[in-house]
């Protein structure tokens, strides 16, 4: 199966890409447009969810284990998990609904540093 290439990459707008579904507080750049802006705020809902399901993998839930309750092929799942391959809300919430857990689902309660340059 040939590899799917992203329109753009998750992990690509966090200052340390690395820190991706690891550091929930890594920082992240500034947008240059308003469709950037809106890659940000998936891509840092989508940062916020793989540190939670990381959290969960810590207590020994495994990729395999999560691709097989989503229905998600494992290697895209990972991608996903790293920030490699955008994940939509609907990846995320069947992430927080095979964890049962709803903290999958972040909420921004501030837009602060998400708006691109006027």
């Amino acid at each position: 199966m040939a590899e799917r290439v992203p329109a753009w990459v998750p992990r690509s707008f966090l200052q340390n890409p690395d820190d991706f579904g690891v550091d929930g507080s890594s920082p992240h750049r500034a947008p240059a447009d308003i469709e950037e802006a809106g890659q940000l705020v998936a891509s840092l809902a989508q940062h916020l969810a793989a540190v939670v399901v990381r959290s969960h993998r810590d207590a020994g839930l495994t990729v395999r284990d999560l691709a097989s309750r989503t229905g998600a092929s494992e290697d895209y799942l990972s991608g996903q998990l790293n920030g490699r391959y955008p994940a939509g809300l609907d990846d995320l919430a069947r992430w927080a609904v095979a964890l049962h857990d709803p903290s999958v689902l972040p909420v921004f309660d501030d837009l602060e540093g998400l708006h691109p340059p006027r």
